[in-house]
């Protein structure tokens, strides 16, 4: 997605036959647009920016939370960050360089254990789960949020779960970190030809400012961290920089315990 006007300037649009063992087009739909997937770890990012523009939390070395594994209460069940998890505490952007999930919890606890619709209300109002209206023929579907009462589900949606976005509405809101703040439309068409005259499509903007310039560019910082030094390591090159956030989300399918992996940056 080019930032600043939002053109999306290339999209896969592939879908794994499993008869066949071979990847092909998916007729009459688009996979990015159309399809709603429970995100994980690269929606802490949305969760992170919520609580950085509602709190007072703090990103230097004062402000430390747990990692590894913990129990929030009798009913949530035990948090981990993976088997060879080893408890410590760690600032603020540690905890998304490492994509813990204690850490988000911790905050999450913290923050709005008391009242988690505020992190719901908020999450919502600046994460674009609506229908896009994409310039595009493709079945596009509302993102959703799952009722937050329940410990576990609160906790879940804390990184990355209990929720379900299309990978078009995560980008376009990755993109609204870029430009600090303002959230643009993604368009696959910049212009249409009508008897040898071009009649460019503007740029639209969705929403002037679904985040603070100073909260995009504090994420902007921790998503280049996350390459640096934390999950998305193995991409970091010597020729150009890239900030983004790694995800792993856990399903089943036909009794299978499969992962979905991602990047979004």
């Amino acid at each position: 997605m080019e930032s600043k006007p939002g053109y999306i300037l290339a999209c896969s649009n592939l879908s794994r036959d499993t008869s066949g063992f071979i990847y092909r087009e998916a007729p009459n739909r688009n996979i990015a647009c159309s399809d709603i997937y429970e995100p994980g770890s690269t929606f802490k990012t949305v969760i992170l920016s919520a609580m950085l523009s509602d709190t007072n939390i703090k990103l230097d070395t004062a402000e430390r939370v747990r990692m590894g594994w913990k129990t929030f209460s009798k009913y949530s069940g035990e948090i981990n960050d993976g088997s060879h998890a080893v408890v410590d505490t760690v600032s603020i952007p540690t905890v998304l360089a490492l994509s813990s999930n204690v850490g988000m919890c911790e905050l999450g606890w913290k923050y709005y254990n008391s009242n988690r619709n505020a992190l719901k209300e908020r999450v919502m109002s600046m994460f674009p789960y609506d229908i896009l209206h994409l310039d595009l023929k493709t079945g596009e579907y509302r993102g959703k949020v799952n009722d937050l009462k329940p410990d576990r589900d609160f906790l879940n949606f804390c990184y990355g779960y209990s929720c379900y976005v299309s990978a078009m509405q995560l980008i376009t809101y990755y993109n609204a970190i870029v430009c600090d703040g303002r959230m643009m439309k993604p368009l696959f068409c910049k212009g249409i030809v009508t008897n040898g005259k071009l009649r460019a499509i503007d740029p639209v903007v969705m929403n002037e400012q679904v985040m603070t310039p100073e909260v995009a560019k504090q994420l902007r910082e921790m998503l280049i961290g996350v390459v640096q030094n934390g999950t998305g390591r193995g991409i970091k090159s010597d020729t150009y920089g890239i900030g983004g956030k790694t995800g792993t989300a856990t399903y089943s399918y036909r009794d299978q315990h499969l992962y979905s992996a991602s990047f979004a940056g």
